[in-house]
């Protein structure tokens, strides 16, 4: 199978699960905790577009990982590996895994990015720029899903034990906060 035709497989694949529906709605609330948590800072822009973008690319990072560990972990868990990789290279498989994985990454960066916008707008009034509201969500958001998403799987591909994996991201997470 070409690598364009497991790229759309395993991104149907998802798609259809609900774990990433959830962790899609739960990336797309994230920017509320930098709204409502976060005392109020002397610049407005810090206030409504960094504030909301920091938190949600900290949460949101974290979360992509998890369930990126699940997902990796449901293949093997039931055995589906075996034919998978019987039928394809392993590698073509985690590459279309990670293509796939990093497209819904970005669909719900761009979604919670347009979400927040008319708040964003509306409360900026005059001093709200369009072009720095997206490449915030864009530089913050968008490349550090895209960096834990590539890093969950590198641990889980090493290791194929999610505790171990999740122990792993936690401690790169832990030295990159400190």
């Amino acid at each position: 199978m070409s690598l364009i035709s497991l790229y759309r497989v395993e991104l149907r694949r998802m798609f259809l699960s609900r774990w990433i529906w959830v962790g899609a709605l739960c990336g797309i609330l994230t920017p509320l905790l930098g709204v409502i948590g976060n005392e109020p800072l002397p610049s407005v822009s810090s206030q409504y577009i960094a504030n909301p973008v920091l938190t949600a690319t900290a949460v949101s990072a974290m979360l992509w990982a998890v369930l990126i560990i699940l997902e990796a972990s449901r293949l093997h868990r039931s055995g589906v590996y075996l034919l998978t990789d019987a039928a394809s290279s392993p590698r073509a498989l985690s590459a279309a895994r990670m293509a796939a994985a990093m497209t819904v990454t970005a669909a719900v960066t761009v979604l919670c990015a347009i979400v927040y916008l008319p708040y964003t707008a509306v409360k900026m009034e005059y001093l709200f720029d369009p072009v720095f509201y997206a490449a915030n969500y864009l530089i913050f958001m968008l490349l550090t899903g895209w960096i834990s998403v590539l890093f969950a799987d590198t641990f889980y591909q090493i290791t194929r034990r999610v505790e171990l994996s999740v122990i792993l991201y936690a401690l790169l997470a832990y030295f990159n906060f400190s």
